[in-house]
């Protein structure tokens, strides 16, 4: 009788010690929250903590004045990568904001395949939403037009791992908000 009590009682305790471990949170970073406020493109976004290293002060080559980007690269102990790059150009009054996405997305992603894939209504406003596609890595890109700017945000990664990425990439976008001039 006593060794059934002192079992029960050492599988309780195993079973609190691991309920409080689990308590304490995601120690990957993926849920702890860093915000990005780009006073100059008028934006702010939230992003994972742990991303905070990738940050870069420009984005892809045509944009690098327009844009900023994280990009977490192929290394040892990681087998994919992933992107996001948030580009705002002024609005010019004779594209829309399909055609510059559709524009941007060609100069970023020459031989990608992308189609209309519809539109959400995120907490700064309605965007209109691409899917695209190269060998090498899969993408979905949101387009807004706010305050006189056009907003582009592209989420990117792997083939294989971006089904994976997508809630995280559609949290990060939730968070997007523009600034006041």
């Amino acid at each position: 009788m006593r060794s059934v009590f002192s079992t029960n009682v050492s599988i309780l305790f195993l079973v609190a010690l691991l309920l409080s471990a689990c308590a304490g949170g995601d120690h990957s970073g993926q849920n702890k929250k860093q915000v990005y406020i780009d006073a100059n493109l008028l934006f702010s976004i939230s992003y994972p903590e742990m991303w905070a290293p990738f940050l870069k002060a420009h984005g892809p080559a045509n944009y690098s004045g327009d844009a900023i980007s994280w990009h977490i690269k192929k290394n040892k102990q990681r087998d994919d990568f992933l992107s996001l790059v948030v580009i705002s150009i002024p609005e010019n009054g004779f594209i829309t904001e399909l055609d510059l996405l559709q524009e941007v997305l060609t100069d970023i992603y020459p031989n990608a395949s992308f189609t209309v894939s519809g539109t959400d209504n995120l907490p700064a406003g309605l965007a209109f939403v691409l899917d695209g596609y190269t060998p090498q890595q899969t993408f979905r890109a949101w387009t807004l037009n706010r305050n006189g700017r056009h907003y582009l945000m592209i989420c990117a990664s792997t083939p294989e791992k971006f089904a994976e990425y997508l809630p995280l990439f559609k949290t990060i976008i939730q968070s997007f908000q523009v600034l006041d001039s």
